[in-house]
């Protein structure tokens, strides 16, 4: 077979796979061809878990997520809510303890550089106003790997079934 006709042959194939979304037997010359039919099978064999589903996405995405996903919606809401309100007072904690340490080198004068305000904040680190800081942010990554671990579990009897 002469270049040209190889060319020729994949057109023909490539235009046949655009059409029928197959590979037809005249054109198995075709690497490519036979490379994508591959493909595409081994596309479709591959189903991910309801498992692995519910818990990448209340891992990586949002804590919660998966249960609504595999339709455990009451568990799925009431995680997303308590992470949102963890992470409001994790938040609202940190402003707090930035105006803090903002206001105590407005009266002592210093200026507002990096060293000043990273020597204010290890010295505020130190009250007793970081201990809601940290049970917020350990109620947050409970709910977070709880989540991970309740999306599996749910999403693994769903498979079994």
């Amino acid at each position: 077979m002469s270049f040209s006709g190889f060319i020729d042959s994949l057109d023909n194939c490539l235009l046949v796979n655009l059409l029928e979304k197959r590979c037809q037997p005249f054109f198995h010359v075709c690497m490519i061809c036979q490379w994508q039919a591959w493909f595409n099978q081994k596309l479709l064999d591959y189903r991910m878990n309801r498992s692995l589903k519910g818990a990448l996405l209340s891992g990586l995405v949002f804590p919660g997520l998966g249960q609504l996903v595999l339709g455990v919606k009451k568990r799925g809401w009431l995680l997303i809510l308590a992470v949102v309100f963890c992470l409001g007072v994790i938040v609202v904690s940190a402003t707090q303890k930035a105006l803090a340490i903002l206001e105590i080198l407005a009266e002592e004068g210093k200026p507002l550089n990096i060293e000043s305000i990273s020597e204010a904040a290890v010295n505020a680190s130190t009250t007793s106003g970081s201990n809601i800081f940290n049970v917020f942010f350990l109620v947050l990554v409970l709910c977070w790997l709880f989540s991970i671990v309740d999306a599996y579990r749910i999403g693994a009897r769903q498979d079994q079934k």
